[in-house]
């Protein structure tokens, strides 16, 4: 199966405008591309007002973005996508799917978690039934607006949220590169003769020739921008849990995908390093999770094994059910053997760590002779640091409850290591360490990248430096703080050119280090991330880093 890009076509509602809008569609059709069109049911979202300055959608009031829910709620109500005929026919008519955009264009992370629910609930309600024989999976949250929130009331529906993730469409328009398995999202009404959009260069003239362009020269490079979430069906995935008896926290970590830092970090370092042609095996594969975002991103030569024939059998129902194939067997992480040979990449994440008889050294050796000579094995590891957790040795889940009640003892009952043993065991399996991607999360986690060779992978085309994701902001900020390495007059003077009206140490963790700045002016973070990170695009702050891992580099040199 060829895995093609997404293209994301936001804000169709009632005031679509049927004289451009299938012209627009048949530009895609046309190259063979479909459309996901995100639809909000209630209310209008073309900008084709005038007031006080600014463009907005309805007469007489401010844009959308400055309205709060009720205001738009009540503005809305008049317009209903049914009622526009014409468009419902013709979006019936064509191969492309359609998304919720919201009953309403409402701010969904403003809301309460039941608000979010209910309106997202009827919503999806509503779309079917205007359109019964359309596949419905994703959510499309307005303005991008989203918390953990959003995805779990999604996720209750069987929808998959989908944000801000991928390219924007608009702004690559003049030199727009297509890559398998990412998102590409613009919003249909700005290309129309007339838009108030006031870019120029967004004609329907120019997204076809554009598109013309870059279908006939597809890409095979990284990714251009991270797109972590992928596009499994999560109904697909509960019916098959359900059919084989499957553990159903398969569907949970399916959901809370964009939410677990270690998958994360795996999933952008074998993007930014491994090959389309290469041999991917993993070990605990599980339902198939991490196979799935890999084939839909344009991996074709994957494996996988587990010792649970249950979470097998999920797995190739996903695999059949996107029209993949995988090599998937029965198999232990304590036994190598059943490893294909010559395995580009060996992935065990979230599993290991939850063994107790668990040695780094001897998984490593065992694996090492299944490996190509240039193979990489990616695992994770609980840092050693949790082990001056006060609630380590309990069961995580119980750490809410009172003392007396926390009954079950820790999940992760692997040893926890240092960097420093991560090394020891690699160089005595014979193998290098060539990376160490830090995961800030409750459970401090690792991910460790071993290689037959001294280096690792050459980037197959630099991406940029990631920011760093909110949940990290606040811990990072502290740690930073307490250990004195900041300089904030410094760092003022250096990179603050206009009105202060952040923080400095607050923008350095948000902003400055992912573009390269220094927290002092014997610390620099780009050289840090070059030398010691062995990754480019990771989103640990390089300072943090060398906080964690290098504490020879924690004192600032004197003056």
């Amino acid at each position: 199966m060829k895995v093609k890009p997404y293209f994301r076509n936001d804000d169709v509602s009632y005031d679509t405008q049927m004289e451009y809008f299938p012209q627009f569609c048949g530009i895609f059709h046309k190259h063979g591309l479909t459309q996901v069109h995100a639809v909000t049911l209630r209310g209008l979202c073309n900008y084709s007002h005038y007031h006080n300055g600014s463009y907005c959608v309805y007469e007489g009031h401010p844009t959308l973005l400055r309205l709060d829910n009720e205001q738009i709620r009540k503005l809305s109500m008049p317009y209903r996508l049914e009622d526009n005929e014409e468009l419902v026919r013709y979006l019936s008519d064509i191969p492309d799917e359609v998304a919720l955009h919201g009953l309403y264009h409402t701010n969904y992370a403003s809301m309460t978690d039941n608000e979010q629910y209910e309106e997202m609930k009827e919503g999806l309600a509503l779309l079917r039934k205007i359109f019964p024989q359309k596949r419905i999976r994703f959510f499309v949250p307005p303005f991008n607006s989203r918390n953990l929130t959003t995805h779990r009331a999604a996720g209750r529906l069987g929808l998959t949220v989908v944000g801000d993730e991928g390219v924007h469409l608009e702004k690559s328009l003049t030199a727009l590169r297509l890559f398998p398995g990412v998102w590409y999202r613009y919003h249909h009404h700005r290309f129309y003769p007339g838009s108030t959009f006031g870019n120029p260069s967004l004609t329907l003239e120019n997204l076809e020739q554009a598109l013309g362009q870059a279908v006939l020269n597809p890409c095979t490079g990284p990714l251009p921008v991270p797109s972590f979430n992928y596009e499994g069906d999560l109904g697909r995935l509960k019916e098959l849990v359900k059919e084989y008896n499957a553990q159903e926290w398969f569907v949970g970590t399916a959901q809370n995908r964009l939410q677990r830092r270690e998958l994360i970090l795996a999933m952008e370092w074998i993007y930014s390093r491994i090959g389309y042609g290469k041999h991917i095996f993993e070990i605990g594969c599980g339902s198939g999770n991490n196979l799935l975002w890999l084939a839909q991103h344009g991996y074709a030569h994957l494996g996988g094994s587990d010792t649970d024939a249950a979470a097998l059998a999920v797995a190739a129902g996903m695999a059949d059910f996107h029209g993949f194939t995988w090599n998937l067997g029965r198999g232990s992480l304590f036994d190598p053997e059943h490893i294909p040979e010559e395995t580009d990449l060996l992935l065990a994440v979230n599993c290991v760590i939850y063994h107790t008889e668990f040695d780094l050294r001897k998984f490593l050796s065992g694996c090492k002779n299944r490996l190509s000579p240039t193979g990489c094995i990616l695992v994770d590891q609980v840092d050693a640091s949790f082990n001056g957790h006060p609630l380590n040795a309990v069961y995580s889940k119980q750490w809410g409850l009172p003392p007396e009640e926390r009954s079950l003892p820790s999940e992760y009952r692997a040893p926890r290591i240092t960097m420093a043993e991560a090394r020891d065991a690699a160089r005595r399996s014979g193998m290098h360490l060539v990376a160490a991607l830090p995961s800030l999360q409750k459970i401090p986690r690792v991910i460790y990248i071993f290689s037959c060779q001294p280096d690792p992978p050459e980037l197959r085309g630099a991406p940029p430096a990631l920011p760093l994701p909110e949940a990290m902001v606040q811990p990072t900020i502290q740690a930073i703080f307490l250990s004195g390495l900041f300089d904030w007059a410094w760092y003022r003077k250096q990179y603050v050119r206009g009105p202060e009206v952040m923080d400095p140490l607050e923008h350095y963790v948000r902003f400055g280090a992912s573009k390269g700045y220094w927290p002092n002016p014997d610390f620099d973070s780009e050289k840090y991330r070059r030398t010691h990170m062995n990754m480019m695009a990771s989103p640990t702050n390089p300072l943090l880093h060398s906080l964690l891992y290098m504490p020879c580099s924690r004192k600032r040199k004197e003056s």
